[in-house]
């Protein structure tokens, strides 16, 4: 019978798990994101000669970087859930 401190499923570290790699890339992602929706919301209002309706520039650079923050922020969540389910499990009898 094994030892109630004892771990049922050994848990390895998150830094060493798929969900990590993920997470990271996601933040690396979200990140140019930020920085290109900037790059545009500000292109639009710097160079008004630009072709097109500097209006659109804006909106989509502060779309695209929204998106962005947001697309960081679930992936940061799914990996907090599947650490969360794998610590869980592994403290289960």
């Amino acid at each position: 019978m094994p030892n109630e401190t004892t771990p049922v499923v050994p848990v390895t570290p998150g830094t060493k798990t798929s969900e990590y790699e993920v997470a990271q890339s996601a933040n690396v992602w979200s990140s140019i994101g930020l920085i290109l929706g900037v790059i545009i919301s500000v292109g639009s209002t710097v160079i008004p000669q630009a072709p097109g309706d500097s209006k659109w520039g804006i909106i989509g650079g502060v779309v695209l970087a929204v998106v962005s923050q947001i697309y960081d922020c679930l992936a940061k969540l799914g990996y907090i859930k599947s650490r969360t389910d794998v610590k869980v499990s592994s403290s289960v009898k």
